[in-house]
């Protein structure tokens, strides 16, 4: 078993994870002050302002033998989206294999009307990876 506890593992990453966000939105900021008209400029550090004041949480954590499976909300444009992390401990550390988001045509539910959702194949999640070919 890992010697971090899960939460601890993914609190620490979604602290790195938002000061990435922090440190690549510095980056941009004089390339698009630069080449992007006021209003396209303005909707980025929108974007970027409800980035920052509303980061990913976590929601809730299972734990197996050696894995976990984490889900987290975060807001993006103005929408609240569920992404699942798939990890496994390796050599005693949590690592993420497998970054889910909740199916936007179902909402998770995995079915559309009364058959299964078409998109997420019924899971009610899709992963980025596998999905887009």
């Amino acid at each position: 078993m890992a010697v971090q506890s899960v939460q601890e593992f993914f609190e620490c990453y979604l602290r790195d994870k938002a000061e990435a966000a922090r440190f690549t939105e510095q980056l941009h900021n004089p390339l698009h002050e630069k080449y992007l008209a006021e209003d396209l400029l303005n909707y980025f550090r929108d974007f970027q302002r409800l980035r920052n004041e509303n980061p990913e949480t976590l929601v809730s954590t299972e734990i197996y033998d050696e894995s976990a499976i984490t889900i987290t909300n975060v807001t993006i444009a103005k929408r609240q989206h569920r992404h699942r992390y798939l990890l496994r401990a390796i050599n005693g550390n949590w690592k993420i294999h497998s970054i889910e988001w909740e199916c936007f045509a179902c909402k998770g539910s995995g079915q559309r009307g009364d058959k299964a959702c078409q998109i997420c194949k019924g899971a009610g999640w899709t992963e980025p990876r596998k999905t887009a070919t």
